[in-house]
């Protein structure tokens, strides 16, 4: 099992969450596997989605900011080469996804 790490920068200045997504083929689209989404709530941004995710980092806990840089932490048990995608979301729907430039090789 690896621990990966995904971080970004928020370039938005209207979102509710992040969605994060997982993918064996680049570029990452939405019919990929969805791993986490980070949402805004009361002012406290949190993290759901799969076994083991964390928020491990936030600047602000305001919608309209942007420039804040997020860290996600999740496990990965299924040996493979993975690219990685977020998409702002919000009333409206997502963003387009922006696609990691590099891949992650996960060894079994």
């Amino acid at each position: 099992m690896a621990k990966v790490q995904i971080s970004w920068r928020d370039n938005s200045d209207n979102e509710d969450s992040f969605k994060v997504y997982k993918s064996t083929s680049n570029p990452v689209t939405t019919s990929d596997a969805l791993i986490a989404e980070v949402t805004l709530s009361g002012g406290t941004w949190s993290v759901s989605g799969s076994a083991n995710v964390a928020l491990t980092s936030t600047n602000t806990t305001n919608s309209a900011t942007t420039g804040e840089y997020f860290v996600i932490s999740y496990d990965e048990s299924a040996a493979g080469v993975y690219y990685y995608g977020v998409a702002a979301s919000n009333a409206v729907g997502d963003s387009l996804i922006v696609t990691s430039t590099g891949s992650v090789t996960v060894v079994a």
